[in-house]
C-alpha cells in the first residue's frame, strides 16, 4: 500500500517476494489482471492498494498426479497409478489427447488415448530374423525401430523435447494365468527367450502388461488373473481397455520354440494371451515425460485436460 496526502508519482517497483510455482506479472488494482507494470510510473492522490499478481508456472507433474483422485499405490514398489473405468487422466500432449498412466519412481509415464490406425507387427522375419527366429527382444524388433525413429520425429518439437530417454522394463513371462501384482514382478526379474537385458533405453514404448492389470479396479487386486480379464467386472473397470482390439505390449512371452517367438497381447475381448511376434496388432505409443516438465492447467478431464510446459 503506498500513502499519499496529495497527488505524486511513484515508480512501482519490481516485487521481492518469492511465490513457489507462480511468476510475478506486476501490479492490479484488483487481484484478477495486470493494470501496472513494475518499473513504470503511478500516479495517485488518495491512500491506494495495488496487488501483487502472480501467474502459475506449474506445478511439477508428478506431484500432482501422486496426490490425484483415482489414484493407487498396489504394486510391489508402489508406484501411483490411475485405475477405474475412466478417472480424470486425460493430458493435451502434441496437440493430442493422451492418457496418464501414473508416477513410477518419479516419473509421468502417458499413453496416447487412441490407438494408431494401422495394425502393426512387432517383429518380422525382414527385419530380423535369427536363425529362422523371429524374436521378441524389444531392443530388436521392428516395432521399436518405427516408434524410436519414423513416429518419434512426427512429434511437435516442443513435445518432443519433454520426452525423456527412460529405461523400461521389458522383462517376460512364462504365461498371464497369473495376476497383475505377479506379471509386474516378472517383468523386472525374468530375461525373454532372446532378450539379453531386463532393461533398455527408449524414447518411446508400449503399455506394460501389469500396466493394463493394475489399471481395472475390478480385478487388479487379485481377484481375477490375467487371462480371465475378459469378465466384465474387469473390462467394465479398466480404462486401457479398447473393444475390440487386440493390443501389443512391451513384454514377451517365456517359452523355447521354433519359428516365431511370442509376446503377451491384450486380446480384443480384454483378456491377456501370447501371439505370435509377426501377427499383427494395434498400437497405443506411450512415454514417459521429463521431471522437469510441469502441469500448468487443466482439470484432467476429457473436455478441460491437463496442459504442460517445462
Amino acid at each position: 500500500m503506498y500513502n499519499a496526502s496529495t497527488t505524486c508519482a511513484i515508480t512501482l517497483n519490481s516485487n521481492g517476494f518469492t511465490r513457489t510455482n507462480y511468476s510475478f506479472q506486476g501490479y492490479g488494482t484488483g487481484t484478477a489482471s495486470v493494470t501496472h507494470n513494475a518499473g513504470t510510473s503511478y500516479s495517485f492522490s488518495n491512500n491506494t492498494t495495488l496487488y501483487a499478481i502472480w501467474k502459475s508456472i506449474g506445478i511439477p507433474a508428478a506431484d500432482k498426479i501422486i496426490n490425484a483422485p483415482g489414484i493407487i499405490a498396489a504394486d510391489p514398489d508402489k508406484n501411483s497409478r490411475y485405475v477405474g473405468k475412466d478417472p480424470n487422466n486425460y493430458v493435451s500432449f502434441n496437440g493430442e489427447l493422451w492418457r496418464i498412466i501414473g508416477v513410477f519412481g518419479g516419473r509421468v509415464k502417458i499413453v496416447k488415448n487412441e490407438i494408431l490406425p494401422e495394425s502393426m507387427q512387432y517383429n518380422t522375419a525382414d527385419y530380423d530374423d535369427l536363425n529362422n527366429t523371429i524374436v521378441s527382444d524389444w531392443e530388436r524388433s521392428y516395432i521399436n525401430k518405427y516408434l524410436n525413429t519414423t513416429y518419434y520425429n512426427t512429434l511437435n518439437i516442443t513435445y518432443k523435447d519433454m520426452v525423456e530417454n527412460a529405461t523400461w522394463r521389458i522383462g517376460g513371462a512364462p504365461t498371464s494365468e497369473i495376476t497383475a501384482a505377479q506379471m509386474y514382478a516378472y517383468e523386472g526379474n525374468t530375461k525373454g527367450p532372446s532378450s539379453s537385458s531386463l532393461t533398455t533405453k527408449s524414447y518411446i514404448g508400449l503399455i506394460n502388461v501389469s500396466d493394463y492389470g493394475y489399471a481395472s479396479s475390478g480385478c487388479y487386486n487379485g481377484q481375477k488373473v490375467l487371462y480371465d480379464y475378459e469378465s466384465s467386472i474387469c473390462t467394465s473397470t479398466n480404462w486401457l481397455f479398447v473393444q475390440g482390439k487386440g493390443l501389443m505390449t512391451m513384454n514377451p512371452f517365456i517359452a523355447n520354440v521354433t519359428g516365431p517367438e511370442f509376446i503377451h497381447v491384450v486380446d480384443y475381448i480384454g483378456l491377456v494371451d501370447h501371439f505370435n511376434v509377426d501377427n499383427h496388432y494395434y498400437v497405443r505409443p506411450a512415454l514417459y515425460l521429463k521431471s522437469t516438465v510441469k502441469i500448468t492447467g487443466g482439470s484432467g478431464t476429457k473436455t478441460d485436460p491437463y496442459t504442460l510446459a517445462q
